[in-house]
């Protein structure tokens, strides 16, 4: 099972470009929207059928929801300038418990855009997330069910009033133990993950099986004694897993796999005394750097996130600055290693953002104005 703190990265654009701040953090609203955790317990397995698997496009950032709670904000409204240009392009709205309850978007003439909406249980579980236009009709639905443990049992993915992807999962305590997969709606399987562990509750093995019974892959979660990755034989996948200290007393848990083509790789996942995730990296085959994050130990979020080309050369970067209040002064992002923009973060006596500027090589590019509203 991967850790809380890493996301997918196969939209970076939208995280290079639409940055929307509540309260003292700089947040991602379209990447809260469509991007998927990678830390689904499932993900390596899902991604066997990624052109059929489709992504939560919700993110529940707890630090952000204690926060919002704790100052009783109910929403708030960004608009933009550019130029002589001034307009809405985004309202926010929270319930009482910290949770997004509904979202609109503007275009630059004013005329909405998109709608989403939240419902939650109860236990303030996400139950459902619906993506309409302007008029109201609804584009994508997710409906989510859970067990007394929190887990989810039953999801499904709607398109234009068609299911398209239904996956329900059985749980032993709080692991998983089956998913199985429906596509577009049909009652019949598609597809199907079994798992197993070991007696100290790590993965043993994961196995996808077809509608028929047949196995179509395995990962068997095992390497040599040595902690090197075993060969890769058809349809079969050895991973290894191997747990290191570093020098500063952190934990370094080193996963070494094949993807789906049969390529080497390697992620890793680094762990302070209170189990906060510090970082995390993934290589290329040959241990060339892919990707790097950095993580702030007090707040989760991002100091420092990195992408590399497959001859470890840095392509991308962005760097936040912080002040002793943990808060986002300033954020630059780098193309090739040359400084491409920088946004320059503003804060209301009571500590909220309240401006944001944003500089493209080194010209002011536009800016951000956010009103509050509050309980």
């Amino acid at each position: 099972m991967l850790p809380d703190c890493v996301y997918s990265f196969k939209n970076i654009k939208f995280h290079k470009r639409l940055k929307i701040d509540t309260m003292k953090k700089t947040l991602f609203i379209l990447a809260i929207l469509s991007l998927a955790l990678i830390s689904n317990a499932q993900k390596d397995e899902y991604a066997y059928l990624k052109k059929f698997w489709y992504g939560y496009p919700y993110i529940d950032n707890k630090p952000l929801k204690k926060k919002v709670t704790e100052a009783k904000i109910k929403g708030y409204t960004e608009t933009i300038k550019k130029g002589n240009n001034e307009y809405i392009w985004i309202k926010v709205n929270y319930d009482e418990k910290g949770n997004y309850s509904s979202i609109e978007m503007f275009k630059k003439n004013g005329n909405l855009s998109k709608q989403y909406s939240y419902e939650y249980s109860p236990s303030n579980k996400n139950t459902s997330q619906k993506i309409m236009s302007r008029n109201g009709k609804k584009i994508l639905l997710y409906n989510f069910k859970y067990d007394k443990n929190g887990m989810i049992t039953d999801e499904e993915y709607t398109k234009n009033g068609k299911v398209k992807v239904k996956i329900n999962s059985t749980y032993d305590s709080l692991k998983i133990l089956e998913s199985s997969y429906y596509k577009n709606g049909k009652p019949e399987l598609e597809k199907k993950w079994v798992y197993t562990y070991y007696p100290d509750k790590s993965r043993k093995s994961s196995i996808i099986y077809n509608s028929k019974g047949k196995v179509l892959y395995t990962w068997n979660y095992e390497c040599k004694p040595e902690g090197e990755l075993a060969s890769k034989h058809k349809d079969t996948t050895d991973v290894c897993r191997k747990e290191t200290v570093d020098n500063l007393g952190n934990k370094v848990i080193t996963f070494r796999k094949f993807n789906e083509k049969g390529k080497p790789y390697k992620v890793e996942y680094t762990y302070n005394k209170e189990n906060q995730c510090l970082g995390y990296a993934s290589y290329y085959a040959n241990d060339i750097i892919n990707v790097r994050s950095k993580y702030n130990k007090n707040t989760g979020e991002t100091e420092e996130f990195t992408i590399y080309n497959k001859k470890g050369i840095e392509t991308y970067r962005s760097v936040n600055a912080y002040n002793d209040k943990d808060n986002i002064l300033e954020t630059k992002t780098y193309t090739k290693g040359k400084l491409h923009s920088n946004s320059i973060n503003e804060f209301s006596t009571s500590d909220f953002v309240s401006s944001m500027k944003i500089f493209k090589k080194g010209k002011l590019e536009k800016s951000c104005k956010y009103d509050y509203m509050f309980f």
